[in-house]
């Protein structure tokens, strides 16, 4: 989160702005990791135009949050995730914000993983030893 400069040993959070897919369109060009472009279904585009805030490598896997919807006491917030971190070019540099997966368009998997069918026996996650 600090643009060419030292990881921070704390948590950091920034707010950014939702941007259409379009926007990063310069973020994902070259890029070898999406030689299709960018999928709308799949992706979110996220950051400040101007520049100057950002996610940064070492972000990487982290979320991207809407905004809480409903007022909620000071100790509870409730929000959503949208995105996973991904990829970016460098970091908060102007006019190339954040790519992030879409949580949404893998819903089904996840849930699928987190909430197995009933029948699924857990034991086969799990190396079991009689020793």
């Amino acid at each position: 989160m600090a643009p060419m400069g030292k990881a921070s040993p704390k948590l950091l959070k920034v707010e950014l702005d939702g941007l259409s897919i379009s926007d990063c369109n310069g973020t994902a060009e070259n890029n070898p990791e999406v030689p299709r472009g960018l999928d709308d279904n799949t992706m979110v585009c996220a950051g400040i135009l101007d520049g100057g805030k950002d996610t940064c490598s070492g972000d990487s896997g982290g979320p991207l949050f809407l905004p809480p919807r409903l007022e909620r006491s000071p100790d509870c917030e409730l929000r959503t995730q949208v995105g996973v971190t991904s990829f970016g070019k460098q970091c908060g540099l102007e006019g190339f914000p954040g790519v992030y997966t879409k949580v949404e368009a893998y819903v089904s998997w996840i849930e699928s993983h987190v909430w197995p069918a009933n029948n699924f026996d857990l034991r086969k996650l799990f190396i079991w030893s009689d020793k």
